[in-house]
């Protein structure tokens, strides 16, 4: 079972990115233009767009809602699967703009966070793609001054990844690359505290 999940996931890092760079500019100035509520009502098209041609997508989405639920997907929940994908991609834009006042971010526990960094012991998060990691990463650069860096894999969405470290270079130069020769120098000296 375990080896069945694992050569899923890998074939479906195998896929090609379906986001072109033209297509990524045109959604950021439509986004810029139009406002945040606006542009999300376009992603309702564009989630369709992708339930009806992104058949692996499809497949894969269903699976994994099969498995989480304990029960069988149906296509109105990979529609709202590809939704929320797209959103979160959509908010990243925002937030890597500064534009904080679009959202109603509460930081909870800050408090704990701001005595490690104090001490300058720092300390490790771990995150999930249950939310974005935009929200962290940008507001502990931008509004918190913290000393960030994220180990993140990118290879698999080059073009958007590219896209979105473009609206925010500050941001973009957090991201510590897994798999690169230079890995665990990298991840030694973002632990190693500066003073």
């Amino acid at each position: 079972m375990m080896l069945n999940k694992t050569l899923r996931a890998r074939h479906w890092l195998d896929f090609p990115e379906r986001g072109t760079p033209v297509m990524l500019q045109l959604i950021h100035a439509i986004a810029v233009s139009i406002g945040r509520w606006a542009a999300r009502l376009l992603l309702y098209p564009i989630a369709l767009y992708f339930l009806i041609s992104a058949r692996v997508a499809r497949r894969v989405s269903y699976d994994y809602l099969k498995r989480v639920r304990g029960r069988p997907a149906h296509w109105w929940h990979v529609f709202r699967h590809f939704h929320c994908f797209a959103a979160t991609i959509l908010d990243r834009v925002y937030l890597l703009r500064g534009e904080f006042q679009r959202f109603d971010v509460t930081l909870h526990h800050k408090e704990i966070l701001h005595r490690r960094v104090e001490s300058g012991k720092g300390c490790i998060l771990l995150g999930s793609h249950l939310g974005s990691f935009e929200v962290l990463r940008t507001l502990g650069v931008t509004q918190q001054n913290f000393s960030l860096k994220v180990l993140m894999d990118i290879a698999h969405n080059e073009n958007i990844s590219r896209f979105l470290d473009a609206l925010n270079p500050e941001i973009a130069n957090t991201v510590i690359v897994p798999d690169q020769p230079d890995t665990f120098s990298e991840l030694k000296r973002a632990w190693t505290p500066v003073f």
